[in-house]
C-alpha cells in the first residue's frame, strides 16, 4: 500500500487542535497549548474542543467537522487531539473521502488510536501514535520523549530506535 506522508513541521507552523473524544479540562488544554507555543508553534482550537456533551466534548458530527475542516484548511500544518477517553469511533461515519490525498500530521492515542487506523486504512495517511495537548504536553514529557516527538515531527530524525529494556 502506497501511502500519504505528511509534511515536517517547521518554525510557525499551525497546529490545529481537536477533541474527537472526551471532553476536555480548561486549564490542562491551556498548559498544553502552552507547550506547543514555547516550541515555536502557533496553536487553533477547533469550535467543539471546548464543548461538552455529558462526558464527550460535543456530538459526534461537530467533533468529525472539525477534524475535517482542519484537514482541509492550508494554513494548518498538523492536528493534534485533546485528548481520547471515548468517542472517537462515533466520528467514522463523518468522516468522508474529503480529507484524502490531505495528509497532515495527525497525533494522538488510546481512543485516538481508532482513528489513527481509519486513517491510514480507508485515506491510507501516515499518522502519529503521539502525546496529546491536553494530556501529555500540559503535563510535561521526559526529555528524551521531547527529543523524540519533535525531532521526528520536524523531519530532523528520519529514524530512530529503542533498545528492548530500555526506557525511554
Amino acid at each position: 500500500m502506497a501511502v500519504h506522508k505528511p509534511s515536517a513541521l517547521r518554525p510557525g507552523s499551525k497546529i490545529g487542535v481537536v477533541a474527537p473524544a472526551g471532553c476536555v479540562d480548561e486549564e490542562a488544554l491551556e498548559t498544553g497549548a502552552a507547550a506547543l507555543r514555547r516550541k515555536g508553534f502557533e496553536v487553533e482550537f477547533s469550535p467543539s474542543t471546548r464543548a461538552r456533551k455529558g462526558y464527550l466534548a460535543g456530538d459526534a458530527e461537530a467533533r468529525a467537522q472539525d477534524m475535517v475542516t482542519f484537514f482541509r484548511r492550508d494554513d494548518i500544518d498538523a492536528i493534534f487531539c485533546a485528548r481520547g477517553g471515548f468517542g472517537a469511533i462515533q466520528t467514522l461515519p463523518f468522516l468522508g473521502d474529503e480529507i484524502r490525498n490531505r495528509p497532515k500530521i495527525f497525533a494522538g492515542y488510546s481512543d485516538i488510536t481508532v482513528l489513527l487506523n481509519w486513517f491510514l486504512q480507508k485515506f491510507e495517511m501516515v499518522t502519529f501514535h503521539a502525546p496529546m495537548v491536553a494530556m501529555d504536553l500540559a503535563s510535561g514529557l521526559t526529555a528524551r520523549s521531547a527529543t523524540q516527538l519533535w525531532d521526528t515531527l520536524t523531519g530532523k530524525s528520519k529514524s530512530w530506535e529503542v533498545k528492548l529494556g530500555e526506557i525511554i
